[in-house]
């Protein structure tokens, strides 16, 4: 069975431990048939109060570097990480900004992609024939592409980052584009791991009916890799799950809620008169959750 997963990306959230979860939306959230979603968080300053970007990666700053065939632009950032473009130009013309993104947090975000919805602005020349080319490079020499999914903001750093955008002859003389360049905790060995799993006739059979079993005893819409449900997660996600941060492979702690997320009739449905139309959402934290060993309390989840 293919399940159709979208990567959502929303905000990191501080809690009191796993046993309190129920809420909370962060990093990494997979569910099916929804819309992508951005934290829009704004630096602004009003009377004594400021507003900064939340921890992460944001654009700290943006120059104009080099263009050709380009009469008039303006160029606006909506933090964290949204670039505005208006330019007029002709077949030919381009333009490129040196981008410099800050990562104030303590761990390293790796570059995910460009994210852009097709009917804002001209978005819908983006990637195709003869329209709108977007390059992402290390150094602005660099003949191709050299700034991919590869690439991070180590923690506490700020990185320069060349990108220039191309207009073919299929765009017109004024053109506007607003593109999100997006960041996330390398979190590859488990969102892979699920992937697999849902992708897995027999795996995804035995988590639903794990899903199943669990409600119709307590009710709850929660398994975890920790507690009495330990022994049938680690037999359908293995043990011995990782993830690299900071160059360190890092076990983490792993919970998975069944609820109806988009307020859709697709997905799962759990037994009798329990909840349908459900998605799988994914918390993860590498934290300590043991309170004995955390006296803070709290513990940094991505969903």
């Amino acid at each position: 069975m293919q399940k159709k997963l979208t990567l959502f990306l929303a905000v990191f959230c501080l809690l009191p431990f796993f046993a309190s979860i129920s809420g909370v939306f962060a990093t990494w959230i997979f569910a099916e048939d929804s819309p992508t979603a951005v934290n829009q968080s704004q630096s602004v300053t009003l009377s004594e109060f400021e507003y900064k970007p939340s921890e992460g990666v944001y654009i700290s700053s943006i120059v104009v570097y080099d263009f050709k065939n380009v009469i008039e632009r303006a160029t606006e950032i909506s933090l964290p990480t949204d670039l505005y473009s208006s330019v007029r130009t002709s077949s030919g013309g381009y333009i490129t900004y040196k981008v410099t993104f800050h990562n104030n947090s303590s761990v390293n975000h790796w570059f995910v992609q460009q994210s852009y919805t097709a009917d804002i602005a001209n978005n819908s020349l983006i990637g195709t024939q003869n329209g709108v080319t977007i390059t992402m490079k290390d150094h602005p020499g660099d003949t191709s592409s050299t700034f991919n999914s590869d690439d991070w903001i180590p923690a506490n750093t700020h990185r320069d980052v060349y990108i220039t955008y191309s207009f073919g002859s299929n765009t017109p003389a004024e053109l506007t584009t607003f593109v999100t360049y997006l960041f996330g905790v390398k979190m590859d060995a488990v969102y892979t791991n699920f992937t697999d799993v849902l992708n897995v006739p027999q795996s995804y059979e035995l988590l639903s009916q794990t899903f199943n079993e669990v409600y119709t005893q307590t009710g709850s819409t929660v398994i975890a890799n920790i507690g009495k449900e330990k022994e049938i997660f680690d037999q359908i996600f293995g043990s011995d799950i990782k993830v690299n941060i900071n160059g360190e492979d890092v076990p983490v702690t792993i919970m998975i809620r069944r609820e109806d997320v988009d307020g859709k009739n697709t997905g799962d449905s759990y037994p009798g008169a329990g909840p349908s139309g459900c998605e799988y959402t994914l918390y993860i934290t590498v934290d300590e959750l043991d309170p004995e060993k955390n006296k803070t309390g709290k513990a940094t989840v991505f969903a």
